[in-house]
């Protein structure tokens, strides 16, 4: 079982439409539900299963920061089924993944990446592209 959840917030001094083209630089095949909170719209996605990790498996490998990737997801743990990241808003905008250490990291605020899988390592090693 893998469950991908997305959560990202759009302020009223960006396009909406700017933000899901992000979302969709970073995930595949994910639908998005929207939901005000605190003057702020937020725009949340789910799924289940790799599929929706591949375009960030993609851009990774492209990038060539896998092993970089590697070892911040493993940082990312929460619990050992798990793992909560931070990307960039803006550098997803174009079709690049750049982590953030913190919420604060990224001004307009960041993707927040959040996976849940009986088999976080496999799915570790599938984003990153490496094996132990």
């Amino acid at each position: 079982m893998i469950r991908v959840q997305i959560e990202v917030p759009v302020y009223s001094t960006e396009s909406p439409d700017k933000v899901r083209r992000a979302l969709s630089n970073i995930v595949f095949g994910m639908s998005f539900s929207e939901r005000d909170e605190d003057e702020v719209r937020y725009l949340y996605g789910v799924s289940e299963g790799l599929d929706s990790l591949s375009q960030i498996q993609r851009h990774l490998k492209d990038q060539a920061i896998s092993t970089f990737a590697k070892k911040a997801l493993s940082k990312s743990a929460i619990e050992g089924n798990r793992i909560r990241f931070y990307l960039n808003k803006q550098a997803a905008f174009m079709g690049v993944v750049h982590f953030c250490e913190s919420k604060s990291e990224s001004p307009l605020g960041p993707i927040t990446v959040e996976i849940e899988s009986d088999d976080m390592k496999s799915v570790i090693n599938y984003i990153t592209g490496q094996t132990d």
